[in-house]
């Protein structure tokens, strides 16, 4: 129905008028500009329907790409007030006498003034739309303003086709500048994305196969990213994106979460696919961000970073480091694929009560069922899983999976009490999406939040910075904490006063020696002695000879898991047989972890 019927001399025409076609869907009752703030009171009601391709000699950007934009966002902040009274007038019929000048942001992100006339034809049966005619424009916007400067050409990374990191940290300190004591500009983000193993990625398949990686990435970053966004190439193994006028933090950790989900996609080189672990640090400017740089080291400082990360660097002879960095670029392809066919499973071993042998909960254990390999231990992937971050939704999966057996058990007849531990990992605790993942798996399962333990170790405690607040979060939902693998970290007394936690956990290397090493009992009877002194439940893991569960008894210890009272089973395997016909189960009982 639409055409464009502007003249094609060329982009250097400044006559040359684009047709855009506004869709309007205003209420029905009137509807008072002044009581909503003016760029939400006209974006709320307008969706672009048509736009000539003349608009890219003007702005820059394709039609597709302007469908994705909102157009308000694109007017100059100083601008937008006028604009949008503009607006409201054409909305009322009142007659516009000249074009409305006004700054707009070009693809390219510098300012150019453009003339904009809008016709109202809602009330033409034809049309229904508001009609307007955008031209580049010869003369001084709003404010009499000098027409801009000629842009240099954007700096662009020869590998990627990106912006470079000099013109990044530029464009990123004009937008601080620009909204440095000006109402409600919307706050400024940056996102972090580091890709931790290239390195692996490089000494498997060379550095023709790095670079593609790096141009695939390159490319998802920028169909995952807004037109008017910065996304640029920052370091060899980094990328870096800037969104301006942000008024929501959520909206910056939605797109982050989104980004790190297409990242994980397996990258095809060659005959093989390749998943190299990226992490995604965000900061957003608050009131005392004033340069770049800081904005900068805020984002780099929040992306979490893997052992990968760190090191996999060192006297490796060259073939030894070529194989291992070869197995761990196929094991995070071949874990891609697993989540995806749901290829794992849980095994189950049971928490028994010391002085009465009650059984009180089960640990959930994960197990990948590898197709022509059978079960494989978590030793032989969590690692990988933890370095690509494929460990979150392998463990939103875990989480989601123990919940539902237990509610099963409890159909079954089980205790109301019934408790099931699952384990937390520090790329978990650094998830911002995790507890409500929690709370919507417990909510679906019905399983109530008193009925699930989460175990963290001491060193997940160490690595994210901001545990003792997640913990705070998980804990006061319901959920009860546990430290595991207590005494090989480094908690401190008073570190250990300021977590929600509700149970020591205490390693099995130290519970192997019981009654046989001095030094290991020692170990034990203090970590049993300062559960007890603040109020946690005590728990040792590993328990296997009759001699340690009479030592452990001896101590005052109250829980004890192991091979003694039952290898780690499929559900249905547990004690023998299957929940429903008791036996071993039939002494479980609503018996609280917490203080027994």
């Amino acid at each position: 129905m639409f055409r464009d019927d502007s003249d094609r001399t060329g982009p250097d025409d400044l006559d040359q008028w684009a047709l855009v076609v506004l869709g309007v869907d205003a209420p029905d009752e009137p509807v008072d500009p002044g009581s909503i703030p003016m760029p939400e009171f006209v974006s709320s009601w307008t969706a672009l329907r048509f736009v000539s391709p003349s608009i890219r000699s003007i702005l820059g950007y394709t039609q597709d790409e302007l469908a994705r934009v909102d157009l308000l966002g694109l007017v100059h902040p100083d601008d937008l007030a006028v604009a949008a009274e503009e607006y409201v007038r054409v909305l009322g019929n009142e007659p516009i006498p000249h074009p409305i000048s006004v700054r707009a942001r070009h693809h390219d992100g510098h300012w150019v003034d453009i003339d904009v006339v809008i016709t109202n034809m809602l009330g033409d049966p034809t049309v229904r739309a508001l009609v307007a005619n955008v031209r580049a424009s010869e003369l001084p916007a709003i404010g009499e303003r000098a027409a801009p400067p000629a842009t240099p050409a954007t700096p662009t990374d020869e590998l990627t086709g990106l912006p470079s990191r000099a013109h990044f940290v530029g464009r990123l300190q004009a937008e601080l500048d620009r909204t440095a004591g000006r109402p409600d500009p919307g706050m400024v983000a940056v996102l972090f994305v580091a890709v931790e193993d290239l390195r692996l990625v490089i000494d498997s398949y060379g550095y023709a196969a790095g670079d593609e990686h790096l141009r695939v990435l390159a490319d998802r970053l920028q169909r995952a990213t807004r037109p008017t966004d910065v996304v640029a190439r920052f370091e060899s193994d980094a990328f870096t994106i800037l969104r301006a006028g942000v008024h929501d933090r959520a909206q910056v950790d939605d797109l982050a979460r989104e980004i790190a989900a297409d990242l994980a996609r397996p990258v095809r080189l060659g005959a093989g696919e390749v998943v190299a672990g990226t992490t995604i640090g965000v900061a957003v400017q608050d009131a005392s961000t004033r340069d770049a740089a800081t904005l900068i080291w805020t984002a780099d400082g929040a992306a979490p970073r893997s052992a990968s990360a760190r090191g996999m660097r060192g006297p490796q002879a060259g073939e030894e480091r070529r194989a291992r960095a070869e197995e761990h670029v196929r094991m995070g392809a071949l874990l891609h694929h697993a989540v995806e066919r749901e290829e794992f499973v849980l095994h189950y071993q049971p928490l028994v009560a010391l002085q009465t042998g009650d059984i009180v909960a089960v640990e959930a254990l994960l197990r990948w069922d590898r197709p022509g390999h059978g079960l494989v231990p978590p030793a032989a992937f969590i690692r990988v899983a933890e370095e690509t971050g494929l460990i979150t939704p392998i463990g939103r999966w875990v989480f989601g999976e123990a919940c539902r057996q237990l509610a099963a058990w409890q159909r079954a007849g089980l205790p109301d009490r019934f408790a099931v531990k699952v384990n937390l990992s520090a790329r978990q605790l650094d998830d911002d999406a995790l507890l409500d993942d929690i709370i919507g798996i417990l909510e679906r399962t019905g399983v109530g939040s008193a009925n699930v333990w989460a175990e963290i170790t001491e060193n997940s405690l160490m690595d994210v910075p901001a545990a003792i607040t997640v913990l705070a979060r998980l804990r006061a939902a319901g959920v009860h904490l546990a430290i595991d693998d207590f005494g090989t970290g480094y908690s401190s007394m008073s570190h250990l006063k300021r977590l929600p936690v509700e149970a020591l956990k205490i390693d099995q290397s130290f519970v192997a020696g019981l009654g046989t090493d001095a030094d290991d009992t020692a170990i034990v009877t203090a970590c049993i002695g300062l559960a007890r002194e603040l109020g946690f439940t005590s728990i040792a893991e590993g328990v296997e000879t009759t001699t340690q569960l009479a030592t452990l008894r001896e101590l005052g210890c109250q829980i004890g898991q192991g091979r003694l009272f039952a290898p780690p089973c499929a559900p249905w395997d547990l004690g023998g047989r299957a929940p429903s016909d008791h036996g071993a189960w039939s002494r479980a009982r609503a018996y609280p972890l917490a203080g027994c």
